[in-house]
């Protein structure tokens, strides 16, 4: 992670370093990442509004565990991949959760990579753990949207754990049930034997003085149901809408770089300058010897 040194230099620097490595300069301790949230407060403060225990966290991870989970059933089996993840946020706090590997998306992150996560809310993993979930799995939370900032751009992940489930199928299912109590009960009253004289022959009579009522009761419920599904939709839109600004956000945007790709660069550079060195020496070994060698191979 870093930030700049001083206008006067500009060197990119380690929030770690005390001092610039190239003007030597002392580094002001107060220096900050940005955060996808820093950027955009509004709509972070629009998802708290209607989520209050809302999170939106840009961090470097620093550990991964790659695991499976299996779920047996009498007829089959399932399971599905996850990563447990470690970041560190750039205010320095470690949040540890699941995210989905099976995603091309995320299927090979490692340390050192730099995300953003968005979380209504905590949901548990659908799977509980077994005997065969490792001791490094400490905790079931799911995230449900995750960014992936690299060099070459950003990646969104997102699941749809959170979506609002349409009520079209349990509306269908009270509309079938009371058709069906109409049609059993009428039928029942028509061939009953005494008392209901009224409705003796008029089935259809029956099941639609009923079905009416029950009929009424569901399409309350319908509205009822429905009212509460547009407004679960207008919450999570305000979810929505973080995911694009999210993905929309560069690692310069964020003033963030992986520190193992500095160091390899430098391992391999002092790497090469150790092998022209050792190379330069033995072949001047080799000349300065050559002649003692030729005797010794003549001799044998």
């Amino acid at each position: 992670m870093i930030n700049s040194c001083p206008p006067h230099c500009g060197t990119p620097t380690y929030l770690s370093d005390t001092y610039c490595p190239i003007c030597g300069d002392t580094l002001d301790e107060k220096r900050a990442l940005n955060n996808v949230q820093d950027l955009y407060p509004d709509a972070f403060n629009r998802l708290k509004a209607h989520y209050p225990n809302a999170q939106l966290i840009t961090g470097q991870i620093t550990k991964t565990h790659f695991y499976k989970r299996t779920k047996h059933t009498k007829n089959n089996t399932n399971s599905c991949a996850l990563w447990f993840l470690t970041v560190e946020s750039t205010d320095g706090i470690q949040y540890r959760f699941n995210v989905d590997a099976e995603n091309k998306i995320l299927v090979n992150l490692k340390v050192g990579d730099v995300i953003t996560f968005a979380e209504p809310y905590a949901v548990k993993v659908p799977m509980a753990r077994d005997n065969n979930t490792p001791d490094a799995i400490t905790n079931d939370i799911l995230l449900d949207a995750v960014v992936l900032h690299t060099g070459e751009g950003q990646f969104l992940q997102h699941v749809g754990i959170h979506q609002p489930i349409n009520p079209i199928e349990k509306i269908i299912t009270y509309y079938f049930f009371a058709l069906l109590f109409a049609v059993i009960l009428g039928g029942f009253i028509t061939l009953a034997p005494h008392g209901l004289n009224f409705f003796k022959g008029n089935f259809w009579i029956s099941v639609l003085l009923i079905g009416a009522p029950a009929l009424y009761f569901c399409h309350r419920k319908h509205r009822e149901f429905s009212q509460v599904f547009e407004d679960e939709k207008r919450v999570y839109q305000s979810f929505l809408d973080i995911l694009p600004l999210m993905q929309g956000v560069s690692l310069t945007d964020l003033a963030i770089t992986r520190k193992y790709v500095q160091r390899g660069m430098m391992t391999y550079y002092v790497t090469i300058v150790i092998i022209a060195y050792l190379r330069k020496h033995i072949i001047v070994l080799i000349v300065e010897n050559l002649s003692t060698i030729m005797k010794r191979m003549s001799i044998l």
